[in-house]
């Protein structure tokens, strides 16, 4: 059996420490962290060994504080994964040997990807959406990006972020969060990687201290796939791949995630992330770009699909809003977002004849700009009223060209 290099104890240590988080096993290994760390820091010369048993100590340390305030101060509003995550980005950038940066790099990924995991199924797994103790008011916000997607959510002075449109988009969204008194976002959910959700984004997270993100477990090779993990990496944001059925507060609000239940989709919009945000009896339903494949598995699921808005899955195409799902959801109105006269003609014949059909009420971000819906819990008012024009996209193009 390989040896494990003496100058690495102190860093296994800490590993075993968060793997073993919120146990008094926990609490051992953080101290079995301190003393190597402390033992090679005096034993050995080499600067390499003290700046690695430097960094072994510090995080058994850390590790140690943490698993403390969880035995005894369950009350702790404290996010580990977040300072653990940020820790380890400092001992990375000051690190003088490349292979330590590299080995502390692979063990934040190897701990945040487990805490997020195992945080969102212990304190999360319960199906019903999270509240207050009464419905307080809360806002909805369908930005009006063109041809993308943007939501802003807001709740008991909380913010959640969905999507943030393309690059033409990414400035207003910066401006319209600032207008509505966006100081920090709770939550930032990438639905996937396409430009015209992530490039607004980008300039969100650049914008404002973010808590969490929340995006799929696949990778791309885009500039702005690329811009998503500098800036996420750059102010120590940890990324996380929400676990289905997992559920989170939002002030007095809250959401649960549905979706992606599959984990290899040939289409990268079936990859997108669907939750249900619910604040008392008023119920959104968010699938992003999810296309039928998606929205099968999701329909199969035995996940409780009924709700009072729909946002129209990929802006309304016709690969997207199946019928399996819009008889599960039987939403009271839907929004489609998208561009004005866009040149994919959306949103398509077959999801309007749905929606005309089964007598929804529509809203459209290319025909009435940025729509507000604000939600008292049991009850919707909307800035406008609904448009209720099912005309295809395809049949607008025709008329004004």
């Amino acid at each position: 059996m390989k040896r494990i290099n003496s100058k690495y104890l102190a860093l296994f240590f800490a590993i075993l420490s968060i793997l073993l988080f919120g146990t008094k096993m926990g609490l051992v290994f953080g101290l079995c962290g301190i003393l190597f760390g402390l033992s090679t820091l005096f034993r050995y010369r080499s600067s390499s060994y003290k700046k690695t048993a430097k960094a072994g100590c510090i995080l058994s340390l850390l590790a140690l504080v943490l698993n403390a305030s969880l035995l005894f101060f369950v009350g702790s509003e404290q996010k580990p994964v977040s300072l653990i995550h940020e820790s380890l980005i400092s001992l990375a950038d000051k690190s003088v040997s490349s292979k330590d940066a590299e080995v502390i790099q692979k063990v934040d990924r190897l701990i945040s990807g487990f805490l997020s995991k195992n945080s969102s199924e212990s304190d999360t797994s319960s199906s019903p959406v999270p509240q207050g103790d009464s419905p307080a008011d809360m806002e909805v916000h369908f930005l009006d990006v063109g041809q993308g997607l943007s939501i802003l959510i807001e709740s008991d002075g909380h913010y959640m972020l969905y999507d943030g449109g393309d690059r033409n988009a990414s400035s207003f969204v910066v401006s319209y969060l600032e207008d509505a008194g966006v100081k920090k976002l709770d939550y930032v959910i990438a639905s996937h990687y396409d430009a015209d959700h992530l490039n607004g984004i980008v300039g969100a997270l650049n914008a404002y201290p973010t808590d969490t993100v929340f995006a799929p477990d696949y990778e791309t090779d885009t500039k702005v796939f690329e811009s998503f993990l500098n800036v996420t990496n750059k102010k120590g944001i940890p990324v996380v791949h929400p676990q289905v059925g997992s559920s989170y507060s939002l002030g007095n609000a809250g959401f649960t995630v549905l979706g992606p239940i599959g984990t290899d989709y040939e289409d990268k919009n079936d990859y997108s992330i669907v939750i249900m945000l619910q604040n008392g009896n008023d119920r959104f339903l968010i699938t992003g770009d999810s296309e039928y494949t998606s929205e099968a598995q999701l329909c199969a699921s035995g996940a409780d699909l009924s709700c009072t808005v729909y946002v129209a899955g990929h802006h309304g195409s016709g690969t997207s809003s199946s019928w399996d799902l819009m008889e599960q959801a039987v939403p009271e109105y839907a929004v489609i977002s998208c561009g004005k006269d866009n040149k994919y003609g959306h949103p398509h014949e077959e999801t309007m004849e749905k929606l005309e059909v089964m007598e929804i009420e529509t809203f459209r971000t290319d025909l009435q700009g940025t729509i507000l819906c604000s939600s008292s819990g049991n009850g919707l008012h909307w800035s406008v009223s609904p448009c209720n024009d099912y005309t295809p996209g395809t049949e607008r193009l025709k008329i004004y060209r």
